[in-house]
Order: structure tokens, then C-alpha cells, then sequence
């Protein structure tokens, strides 16, 4: 985590649009390496998601939660969190936005799957916010309770 946060860091020095990084990324045991089941990465966003901003519900294809604009697909999952003191200064709409990947877990039921990958993402960005000294800004609850997700309009 140290590292990944110190290579965040050094991207808010660079000007342009700042690369996705890596957290981790794991394989089925026993098979090929190459064949992700799961990985993990962040990028920093300014002012608003890339997505399109902070949405009030789900939709068939998108499972949404009240947690940091939590959103949940069959493949992955995504979420915003705030971090506007990492850059050394004050920077009002500086944040992160972290993503999942997820692959061969079809068997699992969709809306447990939908779950798990945003408790993932979130006890992620948790241990990246207090890295990066900016959890109490990041709008992000200490632990998850029950994740309900927002009603399909």
C-alpha cells in the first residue's frame, strides 16, 4: 500500500492525465498466472467522476450503493472517494477512483457477487485514504455495515 500511494503522489506532480495504478491483482490457485480472477486499481479523478457524477439509483445492468458512489457490474466494480489533502495542499475536488475487475465468478449469485466486490474496493480505499492521510476528508465509512443497494428506476 506504501507503495502504490507514493506512486500516486508522484502522479500529482505530473501534469495530463494520471495513469491507473495497480493495487494487486489474484489468480485461481493452481492455474495460469496470466488468468486473473480479481484485480485492483486506482486513479485520480478531478472535480467529478469520470463516469458522469454521483448517481441515485441502479439500473439492471448496474447494481449502485450510498457508499461513495459505489457501483457494481457483472465484471467489476467501481468507487469515488475524496483526497484533497494528498496533493500537500488544499485541493478541493481532488479524489480517487478505485476499480475492480473480476472474471470467472459466474457461479456466484449476482447480487452477492455485486457485493463483495464493493466490500473489496472499499476496505481498499480505506487503507489507501489513511495511507494517504486523507480518510477523514474521503467520505468513507470506517466499516460497512449492510450494503443495500438503491432502488432500479
Amino acid at each position: 500500500m506504501t507503495e502504490l500511494a507514493a506512486s500516486l503522489v508522484t502522479d500529482l506532480k505530473k501534469s495530463g492525465r494520471k495513469p491507473e495504478r495497480m493495487l494487486c491483482s489474484v489468480s485461481p490457485q493452481g492455474g495460469n498466472p496470466s488468468a486473473q480472477a480479481l484485480w485492483i486499481s486506482f486513479q485520480w479523478y478531478k472535480d467529478t467522476p469520470p463516469i458522469g457524477g454521483k448517481r441515485t439509483h441502479s439500473t439492471y445492468n448496474t447494481t449502485r450503493f450510498a457508499i461513495g458512489d459505489a457501483a457494481s457490474y457483472d465484471d467489476g466494480a467501481s468507487l469515488f472517494f475524496s483526497c484533497p489533502s494528498a496533493s500537500g495542499q488544499d485541493s478541493q475536488g481532488l479524489g480517487l477512483i478505485a476499480t475492480a475487475g473480476t472474471t470467472g465468478l459466474d457461479a456466484e449469485p449476482r447480487a452477492q457477487k455485486r457485493e463483495a466486490q464493493v466490500r473489496i474496493l472499499h476496505s481498499a480505499s480505506v487503507a489507501l485514504a489513511k495511507e494517504l492521510g486523507c480518510f477523514k476528508q474521503s467520505g468513507l465509512p470506517e466499516t460497512l455495515g449492510e450494503l443495500t443497494p438503491l432502488p432500479v428506476k
